[in-house]
């Protein structure tokens, strides 16, 4: 009996755990897929992914980001990295996984990630390795609708 109770555990502690991993959100469309999954603290991390390389995400608990695939890159931290949108440049914090990782670009609040979906994207500067690098990520006509998905993500999972 006791081996039974022990396996039922292990097996509802391992369905939680499947649980905790990225989930789809609805159906995608043009380019766009979403996802959503639960962070550290409780929170909900919703994500619009554009071509499976460009992503804008909104967590329940108010934090956003964008990111894109940071190849050819050093590994790094800019404290004071530049997000241009539109002709406006904005200071944020970009990351770099480097080779085979993640471009991550914080301090993008929600007015700048308004801006990013209303000009359809934006272009990054930063220093890795002693080296100054600029990027610009594109994404398309149906941005404005992707980024409703989004927000609707974050409603629905209690944000």
């Amino acid at each position: 009996m006791k081996i039974f109770i022990g396996a039922s555990i292990a097996a509802l502690l391992m369905a939680g755990a499947a649980h905790a991993g990225e989930e789809p959100y609805g159906q995608g469309f043009d380019g766009w897929r979403f996802t959503q999954q639960d962070v550290k603290g409780g929170a909900i991390n919703c994500r619009a992914i554009f071509q499976n390389l460009h992503l804008m995400s909104i967590s329940t608990n108010g934090n956003t980001y964008v990111s894109t695939s940071s190849n050819g890159l050093a590994k790094g931290h800019e404290e004071e990295g530049n997000i241009n949108i539109g002709g406006d440049n904005e200071l944020v914090q970009i990351y770099s996984g480097g080779q085979g990782g993640r471009l991550v670009i914080s301090g993008v609040d929600r007015y700048l990630m308004e801006k990013i979906v209303k000009n359809r994207g934006y272009t990054w500067t930063a220093s890795f390795g002693g080296k100054q690098k600029t990027g610009t990520v594109k994404f398309n006509n149906s941005t404005a609708k992707a980024y409703k998905r989004l927000n609707e993500c974050v409603a629905a999972n209690g944000g």
